[in-house]
């Protein structure tokens, strides 16, 4: 998805009225998850059980640091909004934080499918 396709999906949130600070509840429950599998690998603790292969797939691309840093960028989301600054401008500064994160993760899961195929 291109910065573009991006904005267009900001701006329909915020034309459907949609609870932003709902969907940033909601990412934050969804990456606690991550850090607690990756820290504890007990199922048990998941909000999300029905998404476990996702979660621990996703905690196993992802470093503490990166966790760390999405979920700082949500809760800076969410003081953003508390402030009454711009929705989309709150959204994009979010997305343009957590696209990092996301680039990471993509990466490390190519060079990891690329360490396995050398080693067979």
């Amino acid at each position: 998805m291109d910065i573009s396709q991006l904005l267009d999906v900001i701006r329909k949130l915020k034309d459907d009225n949609t609870d932003i600070k709902g969907c940033l509840d909601f990412m934050q429950m969804w990456y606690r998850d991550i850090l607690m599998y990756k820290t504890t690998k007990d199922l048990n603790l998941l909000i999300f059980k029905d998404e476990f292969s996702a979660v621990k797939k996703a905690a196993s691309l992802s470093s503490y640091e990166g966790l760390e840093r999405i979920l700082e960028a949500i809760d800076k989301a969410r003081v953003r909004l508390d402030a009454n600054v711009n929705m989309e401008l709150v959204m994009e500064l979010l997305t343009s934080d957590y696209e990092r994160e996301l680039i990471e993760l993509y990466f490390k899961g190519v060079l990891r499918k690329e360490n396995k195929q050398k080693k067979c």
